[in-house]
């Protein structure tokens, strides 16, 4: 899975320019957040939204 996403990762970079890429997931998605702090994904906060635990993560380049 982790190869996966840092393809897709390395094409919207690459292909797309971006320079940041936003993710959220529920707080008790475990691997989730691990794949995402695997692809240097840094967490910013969690937050509640729509009576969801949130965890929101940035990808900088």
């Amino acid at each position: 899975m982790i190869e996966a996403a840092g393809k897709v990762l390395e094409y919207a970079v690459k292909t797309h320019g971006l320079k940041t890429i936003d993710a959220q997931t529920h707080k008790d998605n475990y691997s989730s957040a691990k794949l995402l702090q695997k692809l240097n994904f840094k967490k910013l906060d969690d937050v509640i939204e729509n009576n969801l635990n949130l965890i929101l993560f940035r990808f900088t380049t």
